[in-house]
């Protein structure tokens, strides 16, 4: 019944006529790696049968090891990391502990510690769940509306509520910064945000696909400090199955990262599903004390009481098949795959033109609202306030993972996505609202057709607020599947001007 249940995408129970042979499914194809971590997820569950201490000794191992080639991969060095599998969970948990921080009854107390004083946690999108804080703690802030991208977060509004919320006795606890927005994979002004976030006590935390550009950059001990803790699906990028989804923070303890002792070595919680984690920052402990205080410092056990530590994840092993993943693939095989994803930009090729500098006999204009790899001159203005590059506008992905630029510059000049949608002949690129209804259509015809004629370049009907419905290709979230061919790419791009010569 499994198999079946497996293989077919309808069951013979499910059909009304017994002589209708049910369909085939499209199962994923497992490379070598992908099965080395479908294998050591059941060696990792047997594991978790072992004695405490044999288990805690061999946890300890593959945890502190996965841990210092994350960071080194990633360049956030000497942080600690959680695993888990929901992509909310890390957000919880930091925010947990940054409750306990900020509150410091709220551990006796609990909900009556918050009442006089509410949290808030700033957000440009949906609010993380399950953290029992009333919907007037979750506060959006609202995307930029006169300058630069409309998918951004406005970084003034965010300072004028913070300033509000000051005034009306309100703690302001995290940021939540994307870089790479959902749907547009747009990167929020990092640099400002962090400035306002430390000027105010703030903990910023970042999440978004441009996060992978990290690990392509070849320039040895530049550190990564653009935020307090990221989410990096790994698992997502490297289109690899049994993953755990990870929470990491950089670590400002003034100490040697190198110590002995097992209070400073970094965490990490798993469950199975894609790898996404969340890097974060430990509190720095340094401080002196007076001279009457016993035992450790109170921020040193934080991440113990919001679940971050070891103590939650000891009896599953779960990083495991993450171990063995980086273990196969190495450093050079995990850059390689992301480059990959990364240099897929050719499918924003459109005949001998741009999608962005289509034909201006056409009656319609094919508009790219994100690009993808490197930053064209013609399209960043859709999506940037500002035009990175040099006197051309533009970088390739080469130059931007071998030269020493900030990281701020590093994730605004590498997107992630390529956003497009069909538009008027009268819109201009950098004044786009939302299309009309007769659009909407328009554009969703086209990704069934594109979808249909050109299946290998798999791209999804969306839909954005301040543009209508648009069609999304992101490399970064194919699942295991082989990155297009250039033959393919070919087709695509065949199908997709064969459509604009019928509207034409």
């Amino acid at each position: 019944m499994v198999q079946d249940l497996i293989a077919y995408e309808d069951s013979r129970e499910d059909s009304s006529d017994e002589d209708v042979s049910p369909g085939g499914a499209s199962l994923p194809q497992l490379d070598p790696i992908a099965r080395l971590s479908i294998v050591t997820q059941s060696v990792a569950a047997y594991a978790g049968g072992l004695e405490r201490s044999h288990l805690q000794r061999f946890s300890s191992r593959i945890t502190s090891d996965t841990t210092r080639w994350l960071s080194h991969l990633f360049r956030f060095f000497d942080c600690a990391a959680f695993f888990h599998e929901d992509v909310l969970e890390g957000i919880v948990r930091l925010a947990r502990m940054m409750l306990h921080y900020k509150y410091p009854k709220y551990l006796e107390d609990g909900y009556e510690a918050l009442s006089a004083r509410p949290p808030v946690i700033y957000s440009s999108v949906a609010a993380p769940l399950g953290l029992g804080l009333p919907m007037v703690c979750v506060r959006p802030v609202p995307c930029n509306t006169m300058f630069g991208s409309q998918q951004k977060m406005d970084v003034a509004a965010l300072d004028r509520f913070i300033q509000e919320d000051k005034a009306n006795n309100r703690v302001p606890l995290i940021v939540l910064a994307d870089a790479g927005t959902t749907i547009a994979g747009h990167v929020d002004n990092l640099s400002r945000l962090q400035e306002l976030c430390k000027s105010h006590d703030i903990w910023l935390h970042i999440r978004g696909h441009s996060l992978a550009a990290l690990s392509m950059v070849s320039i040895p001990n530049v550190p990564t400090r653009i935020a307090d803790s990221l989410t990096l699906p790994i698992g997502v990028w490297l289109g690899i199955p049994a993953l755990p989804v990870v929470e990491a923070e950089v670590r400002t303890l003034a100490s040697s990262p190198d110590r002995d002792s097992n209070l400073d070595l970094p965490v990490l919680s798993s469950r199975a599903q894609h790898d996404k984690r969340t890097l974060y920052r430990l509190f720095d402990t340094s401080t002196p004390r007076p001279p009457r205080s016993v035992g450790v410092a109170r921020e040193s056990t934080l991440p113990l009481v919001a679940g971050l530590t070891s103590d939650h994840f000891i009896r599953k092993m779960s990083c495991l098949p993450l171990w063995a993943a980086l273990q196969a693939l190495g450093r050079d095989g995990v850059q390689s795959k992301i480059r990959q994803a990364f240099e897929s930009r050719r499918v924003e090729k459109h005949g001998n033109t741009t999608l962005t500098t289509p034909d201006r006999d056409l009656k319609l204009k094919l508009l790219v609202i994100g690009s993808l790899g490197v930053a064209d001159k013609t399209v960043w203005p859709l999506k940037r306030s500002q035009q990175p590059g040099g006197e051309s506008g533009t970088f390739t992905v080469n130059e931007v993972v071998t030269k020493p630029v900030s990281t701020a510059v590093l994730l605004e000049s590498v997107a992630c996505t390529v956003v497009f949608q069909f538009v008027p002949e009268s819109s201009e690129g950098e004044n786009v609202s939302r299309v009309s209804a007769y659009f909407d259509k328009l554009n969703s015809w086209l990704g069934q057709i594109l979808q249909r004629d050109a299946p290998h370049v798999p791209v999804v009907i969306c839909e954005l607020e301040s543009n209508g419905v648009v069609l999304r290709y992101c490399p970064l979230e194919m699942a295991g599947e082989k990155h297009p061919s250039p033959a393919e790419v070919d087709l695509f791009t065949s199908c997709l001007e064969q459509q604009l010569v019928c509207h034409s």
